[in-house]
């Protein structure tokens, strides 16, 4: 198992530091593997094994020429990868 750990994070384009910021989070993976004969092995693995929802960048833009008059919001975030999980067989010769 290992962790991983991320500070808070001000948003791209508040470059005065005013603004709230993307939140901290801990990311937790998971690995295993078991060796079956010398030459076959099976193993897996999972991130994020807790399912964080987390954001990974943050940006100021405008909008409006883009999504109307309507959208106020001008922040953008990049989401974090959900929880994945990975199995499989290794064979050597």
């Amino acid at each position: 198992m290992d962790g991983q750990y991320s500070g808070d994070q001000f948003y791209r384009g508040d470059e005065s530091n005013i603004m709230d910021r993307l939140g901290d989070y801990w990311l937790f993976n998971l690995r295993t593997k078991y060796k079956l004969t010398d030459n076959i092995e099976l193993f897996g693995k999972v991130n994020n094994i807790l399912g964080r929802k987390y954001k990974t960048f943050g940006a100021f833009a405008y909008v409006d020429e883009v999504l109307g008059d309507n959208y106020s919001n001008r922040r953008f975030v990049a989401p974090g990868t959900p929880r994945e999980a990975f199995i499989g067989i290794k064979v050597s010769y």
